[in-house]
Parts: C-alpha cells; structure tokens; sequence
C-alpha cells in the first residue's frame, strides 16, 4: 500500500506541479503586459495562486520521499499540502489550483 501511495502521489505531483507552474508563469506574463490596474491585480492574483501550488507541489514531493520511511509525517505534510492547495484555490480567481473544470 505504501508503495502504491508513493507512485500515486509522485504521478499526481508532477502534473499539479507542471499545472501550477504554467499558471504562475502565465499570471506573471500578463501581470508584465497587463494597462489596466485592474487586471495587474487579477493577473498578480493568478500568479500568487500559481506560486502557492508550486509549493504545495515541493511539500507534496517532501511527502512522497517519506511515505516509506515516515509515513505518520508523510501523512501530515500530505494534508497540509492540501490545504495550502484549497486556501490557493479559495484565494485566487477560478484558475490555477482551484481544479480542473470549468467554473
């Protein structure tokens, strides 16, 4: 079982972590292009959602690397990886780490 959590949680790493760079990357593109003040803003709240999901994505990793060794640690930095993600969800626009479907 632990195995298994440990290819699961690397598999689902690498595509939240791709995922968040790509937003944070987009969000601070259109932040540099970005007039008007109310777009800066938006698109410098993508980029923060962007960023906070790039983070969660390294804690994620930090989980998976002791899901053998620790797996009591493992478990609590899995769900404080999880909530990082839902507070970056909740905090930014519907973009980005809230999901994967449409608002």
């Amino acid at each position: 079982m632990r195995l298994a959590t440990l290819i699961i949680s690397i598999v689902l790493m690498l595509v939240a972590g791709i995922q968040s760079c790509a937003v944070a990357a987009g969000g601070s593109i259109a932040e540099d292009l970005s007039t008007a003040a109310k777009d800066k803003k938006e698109a410098a709240d993508i980029a923060g959602a962007g960023a906070a999901g790039v983070f969660a994505a390294l804690m994620w990793l930090v989980a998976a690397a002791l899901v053998m060794s620790k797996p009591k640690a493992s478990m609590w930095i899995f769900g404080v990886a999880s909530l990082l993600w839902l507070v970056a969800g909740a905090a930014g626009p519907p973009t980005g780490s809230s999901g994967w479907w449409p608002p």
